[in-house]
């Protein structure tokens, strides 16, 4: 009996100290620790965006359907396939492509009256950027990547949306365009996230609420006060300008040998009748011994 009620104690245990591994590594994993509702409205508006884009451009419906659900849930379905999840959230729950579905509508009929509404649009928009890259970024840190890949992920999951339905119209994106700040702030908002979780031990639930409340501040003042990214700078002609006036330098003196004296030229000519192949005879007249001769003969 005691070996029995031992064996039951370690079986108990075993169970208990399971399902507790298996709770926290649920509870760490969770995309958010915000309510549900407010990723919801987060896609809600961007689909809304995204459907009065097209709209404006002469979209059909199904190119504002198609553009409206890019735009809405391309975010959270990019950051799903990075992390490799498995079948994306936006699949899975159904709540998503209804409410991608309904902000089509609302896009198509009424793109105008989105416009005239674009303060409140540009508002919760803002709101929505701020809370796509905490959310972004708590995933990736919640399967213990690295800080740099959670503010990777953060601004991915942020700005994903607006660069798929950039690609899907056939422009080029706008955030990667000189504009109003918008990947900046994505950045920024999961940035401060992965510090304020990694580095300060901040509370997640906390630090997605600030980091919502930064890239909200950051949106909105670019938008009042035209904060614009410019243009890249070619500095190369500059440079090379500067370089080209630049004084320079003289160089070091270098001494050089001097060259040797030309070799003494003969001022000797010959005469002209000079014949080097001429042998020398002696007169006519003038015999070998003749003189001696002519001597003894007397």
């Amino acid at each position: 009996m005691g070996s029995l009620l031992s064996n039951v104690d370690t079986s108990l245990t075993h169970a208990v100290s399971t399902t507790h591994v298996h709770m926290a590594n649920t509870i760490e994993v969770l995309p958010t620790s915000l309510p549900s509702w407010t990723q919801l409205a987060a896609v809600g508006v961007g689909a809304i965006s995204g459907a009065a884009f097209a709209a404006r451009r002469g979209f059909d419906v199904v190119g504002v359907l198609v553009l409206s659900v890019a735009t809405g849930l391309g975010g959270l379905l990019l950051r799903d396939t990075l992390l490799q999840r498995g079948t994306s959230i936006v699949l899975t729950d159904g709540r998503y492509l209804i409410i991608a579905a309904i902000a089509a509508v609302i896009g198509f009929f009424f793109a105008g009256l989105v416009d005239r509404l674009e303060p409140v649009v540009v508002v919760l928009d803002a709101l929505a950027l701020g809370f796509l890259a905490a959310a972004g970024a708590n995933a990736a840190l919640a399967i213990q990547l690295p800080p740099t890949a959670a503010v990777f992920i953060g601004a991915a999951t942020a700005s994903g949306g607006l660069v798929l339905r950039d690609l899907l119209a056939g422009v080029a994106p706008g955030i990667m365009r000189p504009g109003v700040l918008i990947a900046a702030a994505a950045f920024i908002g999961s940035l401060v996230f992965t510090v304020l979780v990694v580095y300060t031990g901040v509370p997640r639930g906390q630090a997605q609420v600030i980091v919502v409340l930064v890239v909200f501040a950051i949106r909105v003042l670019a938008v009042r006060l035209q904060w614009r990214t410019r243009p890249a700078r070619d500095l190369t002609d500059r440079i090379w300008d500067r370089w080209i006036k630049m004084p320079k330098q003289n160089p070091l003196p270098i001494e050089i040998a001097p060259e040797p004296p030309p070799p003494a030229v003969s001022t000797f000519s010959p005469p002209p009748d000079w014949d080097d192949t001429s042998t020398f005879l002696r007169p006519p007249g003038l015999r070998y011994g003749s003189d001696e001769g002519g001597r003894g003969a007397s």
